[in-house]
């Protein structure tokens, strides 16, 4: 048996047996990162090991503790508020830097960043906090404990998560208490690869005897070997059953352990006085409080609550010290027990009044009132309410209805009915109860005004839209024009917003936008910002009105940046996209830029990532292809918060990282992305043919155009042009009548819409799928129509494209000067591959004819063949079918006499 030293009979007594425990504690203190979980039953000893660990990191750390409460489950980020506290409030200016002052609504009780059904952008924003701390805490290390961090709520759940991910990154530590006997569905959150697990087992009966020596010199091994029995060795237990020695005879062996403890505690009640039990009573309501307050709450003057504190913490059941609370959180369940339901709803009442006075937050205090009974009190439905709207925009949904069904049952003023049940349904749906939205259209038949009805179906709609539910969100945008017109543009833009997004969906909001587009050319455009931003959005994807879009696009972003704040940037993005297709890049990234700087004002990183991801897209398409890539890769490695916007990413970062000659990490990107999303096909496909594969890209590229047309009513080539990308994989595979088809559509409609983009990249495809004279005159065509665009990438390619078709031409002369202009431009761009391309066009231009009678293009095959080209990567190379680099090949083994490609080296001419 191994005792740790000291009196074992008090505070040591947890940690009898716990040598192997308090080596793992105290090698944990010294390391720099890393995650401890010491998890078992209640009263097993695991509150004794995190002090003790408390007490070695405080040597060279910063230790943040906190305990949590069963009560304080419904206190969004109730237990990542205690912890944090001491850090801002003794370090102010953490919440004024980078991605931690998005944190600030957690300290303040402001809405957090959106109500959106996560806690992911809060729970990121906190988690930075703690690293920016650290990171300037002059060397000293940080240490995050919580006690019993079953009981936590779900919003410091995720924030202790998500800092869990980052420990290996900063001088963080995370330690918790898990009781193993208490149910805890987010127990996956806390389950970290490398985490160490420490288990302490009950006290074995040596143990327990040496306990009982020293807490009763005159106990015998009877004694001991009974309460062994009683306990099964369990420290509390052992404990409090030691600690009713003179009783232990009426206990009953085969009585169920936690009733032991109840019934302890409550042999120890049955002797103190009034003003003692009404501490321990008010105590166990509040979990943990300052003495003054849980003073108050008893009802009981200074002097006479000391006097009745100092008793309860000599019978060991309060831990002395300030804030109080029970030496176990066992104990105060057992007095809350005790106390009968109406007293107990009586004492909850006053100590939210009491918190209240005493500057508490309202969540903390609104968790108490869920516990008192219902006075019809205006101030507990206002608390309520509050405390409602905050856990919505937490991302407590589930916590935001528990409060608003009992402000409901206060019950409200006859006024205020119809809004607290409107709220209720809403806060319910966010939880994802479909059946919540008929309870919502029935509430808000008790609300009366026109606007309120509006506003109320317009916030339930845009709720379920940025939770992903874009079916939900239209039909509840229909529901409510159905009850407030038809014609309300706010809800017609909620509407739109949804379909626009699920093909399914499409085709019914096909008349409507017909009918917006038509306004449009009659010169009555929508007020509404966000309809209008809309209509943009259908008049840039059909190729309708291109010369409106630059003054519409000033209207919808006048009065606010972002166009609508609360929608997650996306209408931004519709106006940002529709000057992008008109090749109006430069006052693209303007509207983008202003819009990140509104919602980083905002204090909304989701939306500030979205953005980010649309901005890249202007990067890339003016040839600033590293700051397209650091864009997005920074959004990528932020996106655990919110995973939609890595998958937002996917695309331009697949297409970036081709443009950088990083096939591989195209694949990757591609990846990442949601095959459903519009014009996802377009780079996966892109992707394909850089890869060697011109047969699927083909298929990608075609089944995801029809899809774009049939479904959104695509029509302007220059946004997704996948006739022309399908034209040239046809062309590598041999089909060029297929070619051909597919490329002369998409230059037929790029010729009406006269987009220099559009027209550049149609007649780019068509001057490849031509060859000869008629293509080379349409590629120089190309790069006209693409040096009066924006879009600079596109112009560089087709430049590399008119470069070699000048070459194979046998025009050297103007071969080379394209070529090293190509060349200058792509090394400007840090577009590596076009660059290589056109560099080794260029090495081809200006190389003497070789002997053997080679023709530059046999000289080129039989070239990248030596360099251990396969067949697929010469002919996407060279822009040329599999089957005519076989051919090629052929003729150069014959001319120059040698049966493989393994000869090839040797044989062909330098210079």
């Amino acid at each position: 048996m191994t005792l740790v030293s000291g009196d074992v009979g008090a505070a040591g007594l947890a940690l009898v047996e716990r040598a192997g425990e308090l080596a793992a504690i105290t090698a944990f203190a010294r390391a720099t990162s890393g995650w401890l979980v010491i998890e078992g039953p209640a009263g097993v000893g695991k509150s004794a090991l995190l002090r003790r660990l408390h007490a070695t990191a405080a040597e060279d750390a910063v230790v943040l503790r906190a305990q949590a409460y069963e009560l304080g489950r419904d206190v969004p980020f109730g237990v990542a508020r205690r912890l944090l506290d001491p850090l801002v409030r003794e370090s102010p200016g953490l919440l004024d830097r980078g991605h931690a002052q998005l944190a600030r609504p957690v300290f303040t009780g402001a809405d957090g960043p959106g109500a959106d059904g996560t806690q992911g952008p809060l729970a990121e924003a906190l988690a930075r906090l703690v690293e920016d701390f650290a990171a300037g805490a002059g060397g000293r290390r940080v240490l995050i404990a919580v006690d019993d961090v079953q009981w936590s709520d779900a919003g410091s759940l995720r924030f202790l998560a998500d800092l869990g991910r980052r420990i290996e990154e900063g001088r963080v530590r995370v330690a918790v208490t898990l009781r193993t006997d208490e149910p805890f569905g987010t127990i996956d959150l806390l389950e970290r690869p490398g985490a160490i697990v420490l288990r302490p087992a009950p006290l074995t009966p040596d143990g327990v005897g040496a306990v009982v020596r020293a807490t009763l010199p005159d106990g015998d091994e009877a004694l001991a070997a009974r309460v062994a029995r009683l306990t099964g060795g369990n420290p509390l237990l052992v404990k409090e059953v030691l600690a009713t020695a003179r009783d232990i005879d009426r206990l009953d062996a085969d009585e169920l352990v936690p009733e032991t403890v109840r019934r302890s505690t409550l042999l120890r009640l049955d002797t103190v006085s009034a003003a003692e039990r009404a501490l321990a009573e008010a105590i166990a309501v509040l979990g943990e409080a300052a003495s003054a307050q849980a003073s108050e709450v008893a009802e009981l003057e200074g002097t006479e609550a000391g006097a009745a504190a100092a008793a309860l913490v000599a019978r060991r059941l309060l831990a002395p010290g300030d804030p109080v609370s029970f030496e176990h959180p066992l104990i105060g369940a057992a007095v809350a027990g005790s106390i009968a339901p109406f007293a107990r709803a009586r004492l909850h009442r006053r100590a939210a009044s009491v918190l209240a006075g005493a500057g508490a937050p309202e969540d903390v205090v609104a968790a108490h009132l869920l516990h008192a009974r219902p006075d019809g009190d205006a101030w507990t439905v206002g608390v309520l309410r509050r405390s409602a709207a905050r856990a919505v925009a937490r991302g407590e949904p589930g916590s935001a209805a528990r409060a608003l069904r009992r402000a409901a049952d206060e019950p409200p003023a006859p006024a205020e009915r119809g809004r607290v049940l409107t709220e209720l349904a809403r806060a319910e749906a966010a939880s994802g109860d479909v059946s919540a939205i008929e309870r919502f259209a029935t509430a808000l038949e008790r609300v009366a005004g026109r606007y309120e009805r509006e506003e109320a179906w317009h916030e339930l709609s845009r709720l379920l839209w940025v939770r992903g539910d874009f079916g939900g969100a239209s039909a509840v945008a229909r529901r409510g024009r159905e009850d407030v017109g038809p014609d309300t543009e706010r809800l017609v833009a909620d509407e739109l917003a949804a379909a626009v997004l699920v093909p399914e969906l499409a085709g019914a909001a096909a008349e409507e936008t017909s009918r917006l587009v038509a306004a449009i050319a009659a010169g009555r455009p929508p007020a509404e910002p966000a309809l209008l931003a809309q209509v943009l959005l259908h008049l840039g994807w059909r190729g309708l009105h291109l010369d409106r879009i630059p003054a519409l696009a000033r209207a919808a972003t006048a009065a606010d940046p972002l166009v609508d704040s609360g929608a997650r940037g996306v209408p931004v993005t519709f106006v940002a996209g529709s000057l992008t297709w008109v090749d109006e890049i430069d006052a693209s990234a303007d509207v983008l830029d202003a819009a990140i700087a509104r919602a980083a004002e905002l204090g909304d990183p989701v939306t500030v990532d979205n953005l980010r991801v649309n901005r890249a897209w202007q990067h890339y398409y003016a040839g600033e292809l590293h700051a397209a890539l650091a864009l997005l890769e920074d959004v990528v490695l932020e996106a655990r918060a919110w995973p939609v916007n890595r998958a937002l990413a996917a695309a331009p970062l697949a297409q970036t990282r081709l443009e950088l000659g990083d096939v591989p990490g195209a694949r990757e990107a591609i990846a990442m992305g949601d095959p459903s999303s519009p014009g996802f096909g377009w780079a996966k496909g892109r992707v394909e043919l850089a890869a060697g594969d011109p047969q699927g890209a083909l298929a990608t590229f075609t089944s995801d155009g029809r899809m774009l047309e049939q479904h959104f009513g695509l029509g302007n080539p220059a946004i997704v042009p996948w006739r022309s990308e399908a034209a040239i994989a046809a062309l590598r595979i041999g089909d060029a009548e297929l070619a051909r088809s597919l490329a002369a559509a998409e230059l037929a409609r790029a010729r009406e819409l006269s987009n220099p983009r559009g027209l550049g990249v149609a007649l780019r495809a068509s001057g490849l799928v031509a060859g000869g004279a008629a293509g080379l005159a349409q590629l120089e065509e190309a790069v006209e129509a693409l040096e009066r665009s924006q879009t600079r990438i596109e112009w560089l390619r087709a430049l590399v494209d008119l470069g070699a078709a000048q070459r194979r031409a046998g025009r050297r002369g103007e071969a080379s000067a394209t070529l090293e202009r190509a060349r200058t431009f792509g090394e400007q761009f840090g577009a590596v591959a076009l660059t290589t391309r056109a560099g080794a066009e260029l090495a081809l231009a200006e190389a003497r004819e070789p002997e053997g009678g080679l023709t530059a293009a046999e000289r080129r095959s039989a070239t990248l063949a030596s360099a251990g080209r396969t067949t697929r990567e010469i002919a996407h190379e060279l822009h040329v079918s599999p089957r005519t680099v076989e051919s090629q090949l052929a003729s150069v083994y014959r001319k120059l006499g040698v049966a493989s490609r393994r000869e090839l080296a040797g044989k062909l001419p330098q210079g």
